[in-house]
């Protein structure tokens, strides 16, 4: 009787457990299918901008930006970098070439300020002084705009450099600044020597003088 109470308690609690299992599995399948659903959503996002401005070349009616780019590729703080784009135009625009630099806007300069034919492309370029930290920059002619690009500008290490020069010559120049003042001091002696030995008067006047003193007592 007793063992037949237990078996069925047994059977209901591996029931409750079975059940358990599926519930959980069930809900691990629901995690999963929102988490798929999630990324799929993120990746979407990601891609509407790619696909907006992810041309290097910006068109717009008659005017089209192409080859951008800047010289050199990477720097430190302070250095000059050098902006450049090709427009291409039917005729010469209204509207100047601009670099957008971290939301500020630079009208670039011609690189042949005699060239007028604007069909076959015309450089454009400016050159700017960048401190360190991320750059981000594009070209904009009216409403035409390239693909926004990122630049990091490292640390300076000059004054590393200048701290290491002057450690260096600090090193070199304090032990050779000593040298010279002992030397100096030695001549100093030196010379006090010779002029003693040069007039040996002053040094024995005291005596005679004493000597003569004491015959006269």
């Amino acid at each position: 009787m007793r063992s037949s109470l237990e078996m069925r308690r047994f059977s209901y609690g591996m029931m409750r457990f079975s059940l358990g299992m599926k519930r959980f599995f069930l809900g691990m399948k629901r995690f999963s299918f929102g988490m798929t659903i999630t990324f799929l959503f993120f990746i979407l996002l990601s891609s509407i901008p790619l696909v907006n401005v992810g041309m290097d070349e910006a068109e717009g009616g008659e005017a089209s930006l192409s080859r951008p780019g800047i010289q050199p590729g990477s720097g430190a703080d302070g250095d000059s970098f050098l902006f450049i784009v090709t427009l291409t135009a039917s005729e010469s625009p209204d509207d100047p070439v601009e670099l957008v630099l971290n939301n500020n806007s630079y009208e670039m300069n011609e690189v042949n300020p005699g060239d007028t034919n604007f069909s076959d492309g015309k450089d454009f370029y400016f050159r700017k002084d960048l401190e360190a930290g991320g750059v981000v920059y594009f070209y904009r002619i009216g409403n035409v705009t390239t693909t926004a690009k990122t630049l990091s500008i490292a640390e300076s290490d000059r004054f590393q450099y200048h701290y290491d020069v002057a450690l260096f010559m600090s090193l070199f120049i304090i032990p050779v600044i000593v040298i010279l003042l002992y030397l100096r001091k030695i001549e100093q002696h030196l010379r006090n020597i010779a002029s003693r030995r040069q007039d040996p008067g002053t040094s024995s006047a005291p005596k005679d003088s004493h000597l003569g003193n004491e015959e006269l007592h």
